[in-house]
């Protein structure tokens, strides 16, 4: 009866069909949408159809299927938008505490996650349940992507307490890995090592796939120059990878050890094939650093303009989703490509706006100050720093992006 009814609204063009690869999905028109939103209101019954949705939308989020998790993303974000709205957090934390929603936010939805997790978990009870460590996982992470890793540590030990209280071994090694992350970005090498290796050590103990601290721990022994410790790391998560995500992230690795032994030619070869195994993932993250490592890799190459094509789509999309880690990859890309042709200053001032990052491409880049130190005066040097340290996020990708007037937008005195 229903898929009559449909068919009917279909054939009056009512409603209208959208056939994807696994499903066909429908959708009203916009007025009608009004009208019947309207009469939705005049009936009484909003809340009662919300909570059923609400209801559905649990259900979604506790499949763990990231394919149905995104396709129907909207509905999730009303739903929770509705149990808070409503004053009932508690029940908007066991949709966001889910691995599956967890994971969808981590992967493609960044900005919007880290808003949703700050209100869900300042409005729900602090009582002990896996949505919570879940949720406090994604708030940690999260916070450190966005470079907030001091905002990071609080909910990151809470969430550590509470899972191994409770024995949730899988929460605990995924936040072990978040605080490795954490302290990877502040620099704190010895302590990132530390947490990597016990994340390691707890998702192996405990029979979890769970693998992140493997390409972790090896881009942190990259960055240290041993590589003769991070290549059986990478080498290991290339031949285990329990998602193509982890697939990519050893392809990363690999690459960038090519580039370490000079091997441009396995590098590129190896960042090409990191960014096709990208594309089929659907993880806006990983096509953000699979481009800002094949960008990379062009300019090292001497391809400058297919490696800016490549950085600039980069910077825009991680601009759109507000993804600041990605974002500064793609900045210091971009200020390697304007130095190695010629535009000292433009590159120092594209520098000095990404924020630091640890980017394990940034030793290959090092060339841009040492040659802005070496070309400019100290007082041309100086403008040039402090005018990228000053720039907003809005003027720094602008700025990053735009190739005219560029002298004109730094001051020298």
């Amino acid at each position: 009866m229903v898929l009559d009814l449909l068919t009917s609204l279909v054939d009056q063009s009512l409603v209208l069909t959208e056939r994807g690869a696994d499903a066909v999905r429908y959708r009203m028109l916009k007025t009608l949408k009004q009208y019947a939103e309207g009469k939705l209101l005049d009936s009484g019954e909003t809340a009662q159809l919300r909570d059923r949705h609400a209801a559905w939308c649990l259900s979604v989020a506790r499949s763990g299927s990231q394919v149905l998790l995104k396709r129907e993303y909207a509905n999730l974000r009303a739903a929770l938008e509705h149990l808070l709205e409503a004053g009932r957090a508690d029940e908007a934390l066991d949709i966001a505490g889910t691995q599956g929603m967890v994971s969808t936010w981590l992967d493609a939805y960044p900005s919007d996650g880290l808003r949703t997790l700050e209100a869900v978990i300042s409005r729900a009870e602090p009582a002990w349940s896996e949505s919570r460590g879940w949720a406090l996982f994604g708030l940690g992470f999260l916070r450190s992507a966005a470079l907030r890793p001091q905002d990071a540590g609080e909910p990151l030990r809470e969430a550590l307490d509470m899972a191994r209280q409770e024995g949730a071994f899988e929460v605990e090694a995924h936040v072990l890995n978040a605080l490795g992350l954490r302290a990877h970005i502040m620099a704190e090498h010895d302590e990132a090592e530390a947490f990597y290796r016990q994340s390691l050590e707890c998702a192996r103990a405990h029979g979890s796939k769970y693998r992140a601290s493997l390409t972790n721990l090896g881009s942190l022994y990259l960055q240290r120059g041993d590589i003769d410790l991070a290549r059986p790391l990478f080498a290991e998560a290339s031949r285990m990878y329990s998602s193509l995500l982890q697939l990519c992230a050893a392809y990363i690795g690999l690459a960038l050890i090519a580039l370490v032994e000079g091997d441009l030619e396995e590098a590129a070869r190896i960042a090409a094939l990191c960014l096709e195994t990208a594309q089929s993932t659907g993880s806006y993250r990983t096509m953000l650093s699979s481009l800002n490592l094949y960008g990379g890799v062009l300019a090292l190459t001497g391809n400058m303009a297919d490696a800016s094509l490549t950085l600039r789509r980069s910077l825009r999309m991680a601009y759109d989703e507000r993804e600041m880690w990605s974002m500064s990859e793609a900045l210091l890309g971009l200020s390697f490509v304007a130095s190695r042709e010629g535009d000292t200053r433009r590159a120092l001032t594209i520098w000095a706006a990404a924020e630091p990052v640890a980017f394990a491409m940034m030793h290959f880049f090092a060339e841009v100050t040492e040659k802005a130190r070496a070309a400019l005066l100290p007082s041309e040097f100086e403008a040039c720093w402090a005018a990228g340290k000053a720039m907003s996020l809005e003027d720094k990708v602008a700025y990053a992006l735009d190739q005219a007037d560029q002298d004109t937008k730094v001051s020298v005195s």
